[in-house]
């Protein structure tokens, strides 16, 4: 039996366009055949070698301003978008504006373009809404977050291009299925908590999370499900002690919010009531109106003991009442959750984690070879690894990063990394010392923040062989080549980079300088492609 809900829940989904009716864990031991182990002369000699790229690398990037950031990687379209993207089908919308399906016409890859219609009596408060909604997604670099490629402003309209997630969303499922497994609805929390922690960090609130708005990956590539939190549009940086403004969806909005009072504890909430839709395929909180859904909410009186929940287990009996607990103060938060039993009962990280001998290994030596040594090179790599989210190497690397990540806050510190890897190694049977891993780091960490992100660590890990494809190159070379023709000038090198921060004459002749093989000036494609192919040397 599929969900059952009341009028007021009736809208379409912002990617799908169906119509709604109504940080380590166990790693397997490898074969001890598999990999060579080096010699101490071998080992010695990899070191030295790092050292020197890194010598090279980081002495040129710690005296310029550059950082490999989402400022340089995401940033507003040139010219028209129906000259980069063939628009097709509306897939999605709602009061905001329509979204459609689209191919990138070099890339021949789709995406989600969310379009907003330009209106007289409505325009500042809608471009501030964007201009929110993509500062947001700007800031934010996880897994199991919807990402964003570029945003264009046209006359009568403004577009956001985002990553299409070809499995439908989750309402969907639940209202055609009905009650999920177990198993299946904790890979899925799992997922959601990782991604909220990651924005309770930042003190960033959504605000309207709800099934509609997480979209699920398709299954039968990746074996676990995927999940991407969609629709920023209602999110917020947290600044004050207290949010007063109400914003959110029948069913799923926080009693709190409704007395306009609250805190980032409203997303607690709201994945409380995901998750028991989840599992029981009904709302905690009904009404055949909103009025009498607010009322139910205000009252926080929910069925927990019904027969229905004899077979549920009893860990997962408590978290469901852990989170919607009235009382703010008292509701745990994304982190915690994060630790409950439940998740540890099934085992829910180490399924997500897993990954085969020779993933493993494969994803290991990517990033003990990984010392790109030039500028344009490592933004390059930032924006292919960006705008190619969906390719299998992609979802092995982020599995190992979930392991790595040992407190699931969706950043690696130096220690978590050291740990990670000199475990990983190991069991590889490839002996690479502190010193070694404590270099990679460095490297990996390549906007110096302390940690390795989320992306960072995709670079370094995934094949970059995928990114040499001719197709896939001119493609990172026309995002710099902004003029389309044919070469890469100083002033197009200022204007990827200098969006944030003004940077020194010199040293952006330095980026120039470093691929500029004829010394005209200019990059053309060739010595952009050879630059690239130097990354496998």
């Amino acid at each position: 039996m599929g969900l059952i809900l009341c009028d007021c829940a009736k809208r379409e989904d912002t990617q799908t366009g169906t119509t709604l009716k109504e940080k380590m864990s166990t790693i397997s031991t490898p074969e001890d055949n598999l990999v060579i182990p080096l010699s101490k002369v071998e080992l010695q000699k990899s070191r030295r070698l790092l050292h020197s790229r890194r010598s090279n690398t980081q002495s040129f990037l710690s005296e310029t301003f550059f950082s490999i950031d989402k400022a340089v990687i995401i940033g507003k379209g040139s010219g028209s978008i129906k000259d980069i993207y063939s628009i097709g089908r509306r897939i999605g919308g709602g009061a905001y504006g329509e979204v459609y399906l689209a191919e990138h016409k070099k890339k021949k890859e789709k995406v989600a373009i969310k379009l907003i219609k330009k209106r007289k009596e409505s325009s500042t408060w809608i471009r501030d809404d964007i201009i929110r909604e993509i500062e947001v997604l700007k800031t934010l670099d996880h897994q199991n977050i919807v990402k964003i490629f570029e945003f264009y402003e046209g006359m009568g309209n403004y577009y956001i291009v985002q990553e299409f997630c070809n499995g439908g969303n989750l309402f969907d499922k639940v209202f055609k299925e009905g009650a999920q497994t177990e198993i299946f609805s904790a890979l899925i929390m799992f997922q959601l908590f990782s991604a909220i922690n990651y924005c309770h960090i930042r003190k960033i609130i959504h605000r309207d999370l709800k099934p509609e708005n997480i979209m699920l990956e398709d299954k039968t590539k990746y074996g676990n499900p995927c999940v991407k939190i969609i629709d920023f549009g209602t999110a917020k940086f947290h600044q004050s002690e207290y949010e007063n403004e109400i914003i959110g969806t029948p069913y799923y909005i926080a009693p709190e919010v409704l007395n306009k009072n609250y805190t980032n504890k409203c997303d607690i909430w709201s994945l409380g009531v995901i998750l028991y839709v989840l599992t029981k395929g009904k709302f905690p909180f009904g009404g055949e109106d909103s009025k009498e859904i607010y009322s139910n909410i205000l009252k926080g009186k929910y069925d927990i003991e019904s027969t229905s929940f004899n077979k549920k287990s009893k860990e997962l009996i408590d978290l469901i009442k852990k989170l919607l607990q009235y009382k703010p103060e008292e509701r745990i938060s994304a982190e915690e959750a994060l630790n409950h039993p439940w998740f540890k009962k099934l085992k829910i990280k180490e399924k997500l984690s897993d990954l085969s001998t020779t993933q493993m290994r494969n994803l290991l030596t990517n990033i003990k070879n990984y010392y790109p040594d030039k500028v344009l090179q490592q933004a390059s790599i930032a924006y292919l690894v960006h705008n190619h989210p969906q390719i299998e190497e992609v979802h092995n690397a982020a599995s190992l990063y979930l392991k790595i990540d040992k407190n699931n806050d969706g950043i690696i510190v130096r220690d978590e990394f050291i740990k990670g890897l000199q475990y990983l190694f190991k069991e590889q049977n490839d002996n690479v010392d502190k010193q070694f891993i404590n270099d990679l780091f460095d490297i990996i960490d390549a906007d110096g923040s302390a940690g390795i992100e989320y992306e960072e660590f995709i670079r370094a890990a995934c094949d970059k062989k995928k990114f040499l494809d001719e197709k896939v190159l001119h493609f990172a070379f026309d995002y710099f080549d902004k003029d389309k023709n044919g070469i890469i000038a100083l002033s197009e090198i200022k204007n990827v980079f200098n969006q944030e921060i003004e940077i020194p004459e010199d040293d952006f002749q330095t980026v120039i300088d470093e691929v500029d093989i004829n010394h005209d000036g200019i990059i053309d494609f060739e010595e952009f492609k050879i630059m690239m192919k130097k990354i496998l040397v």
